[in-house]
Formats: structure tokens, sequence, C-alpha cells
């Protein structure tokens, strides 16, 4: 699928293989690819991208089914979170607990957890009982491997599992990024995106943790041209700063930096992580 929406791209800009591929690879192995017939390593897709100016995250949107129901599902959450339609929200956590505790299907229990996430952010509240977060927390753990369907669960329920959970899971996901990075592409971001977003929430939630992750996070090596990955981390360590020494001077900086990079889901990103430590604290 990947080849194939490459391919729409570069055609739609008249770029030629022999100009695309050129001092990156070779343009059978290229033309293999957008027809599906091979893969490329994760730094040359990236490569590729900046060569078409379209940004990783961009192409992983363009890349998601439009009848996937688990997008659609967070991205219908999200536009309910945005409104702070807490009515709405605690209807669909209560439609899926209940589907969950009558079928068991372990989906039930990943929708209503991410609803229960969102609930937490604007009430401050957790609906999710303990033994349904010990369910999740099995369901996340249950695997050799992390999957998609994992790392958005945890990516989506980092506010309503205890911060010894959290920690766990956070380092159990680190140490398969070697293994997420070479099988799939959108496996590799989503879990940078999880890792780095839950490290966020520790920064407020469980301050000592969260520089023990730092820490690890700084010791991997990453995709340096996948730029999102590097400014998060950047902003964590700034965000840890700021809680060691109270000076927000540093981070206001580093917010109007971002925005100069033109790049609105990660400036909004990177807000919402200083509106989540500023709060209460």
């Amino acid at each position: 699928m990947f080849g194939e929406v490459f391919k729409k791209l570069r055609k739609s800009k008249h770029i030629t293989l022999e100009a695309i591929s050129k001092d990156v690879i070779s343009t059978s192995q290229l033309s293999r690819w957008e027809n599906g017939l091979s893969d490329i390593s994760l730094n040359k897709l990236i490569i590729l991208l900046n060569r078409i100016n379209v940004s990783p995250q961009e192409f992983i949107a363009m890349t998601i089914p439009e009848n996937n129901e688990t997008n659609n599902f967070l991205k219908n959450l999200s536009l309910l979170y945005s409104e702070k339609d807490s009515i709405s929200i605690y209807r669909i956590f209560l439609k899926n607990i209940a589907a969950y505790h009558h079928t068991n299907n372990v989906d039930y229990l990943f929708h209503a957890s991410a609803a229960a996430n969102v609930l937490f952010d604007i009430k401050n509240k957790n609906y999710l009982t303990p033994q349904d977060q010990q369910d999740l927390k099995l369901f996340l753990t249950q695997n050799n491997h992390w999957n998609l369907s994992t790392i958005q669960a945890f990516g989506n329920s980092g506010f309503i599992l205890p911060n010894n959970t959290v920690f766990q899971l956070i380092n159990s996901l680190i140490e398969d990024i070697v293994y997420l990075e070479n099988i799939n592409f959108e496996f590799y971001l989503e879990a940078w995106n999880t890792i780095i977003n839950n490290s966020l929430i520790l920064v407020k939630t469980d301050f000592k943790k969260s520089k023990l992750l730092l820490a690890r996070i700084k010791e991997l090596s990453y995709t340096e041209p996948y730029l999102s990955i590097t400014v998060k981390v950047n902003f964590l360590e700034l965000l840890i700063h700021y809680r060691e020494d109270g000076n927000s001077e540093p981070i206001k900086r580093f917010l109007e930096s971002a925005k100069v990079l033109g790049i609105p889901n990660l400036y909004n990103d990177l807000l919402s992580g200083w509106a989540l430590l500023k709060l209460n604290s």
C-alpha cells in the first residue's frame, strides 16, 4: 500500500523514477516497491518523501483506509474532545465498556479506554475500574511484540493507567522499537509518538520516572530525518528542566521556533503538552 500511494504522489508531481531515486535507490528497486513487489528501508522512504515535500505524518494519513474502524472512532472522539462534549464521550464509554463486559472483545475495551482517557483530561476523573485497567494491561502485554492495535490503545490510555504501569509499558515499547522499525514504518512512527506523549504525561504525574525515561530515550538511535521525533524529544527534555527550575522562557522560545516549522499537528501536540504541565502545577 505504501508504494502504491507514493507512486500516485510522485506522478501527481510529474517526477520521474530516475529523478526521485537519484543517489538514494535504484530505479528498478523503487519501481518494484511502488508496485508492491519489494520493500525499502525507513531512511530511504523519508528521503524520498522529502523530495516530494510530503511529511511522514501526511503520508501515513494517506495510507489509512477511510473505513478503518479504529481510526474513524478516534477521529470522532477527537472531534468530541475538541468540543469538550463530555456527555457524548461518556455515553461512548458506557456503550463500549458494557459491550466489553458482555463479549470480552478487546476492541471494545480499547475504545472504552480511549473514551475514559479523554474524559479524564476533561473532568480529572478515571471512569475505568481497577479490574478493567488490569485487563487492559494484560491485553497490551500478552504478545511478544507490539502491533498497531496495542500501540494505539496504549497511546490513548496514558491518563487512566497507574503510573507504574505506564512506565513499564513505555519501557516495553522502547525495547521493541528496533523490531518495529524493521517491520513497519507506520508502527514505528506510532510507537515513537506513544512513547513521547505518555512520557510527557509522566512529567506531570511521576517526575522521577519521566527523567529515567528521558535518559533511556536519548540513548536510542532514531531516524534523524523524522523531524517530529527530534523536536518532541527536545521538548520533553525542556519540560523536565521546567519542572526542576520553574523557568518557562526556554519553552516559550522553543514553541515559537516550532511554530515556524509549519507543521500544525506537531505544534498543537507541543502546546497540549505544555498546557498539561501548567495545569494545576
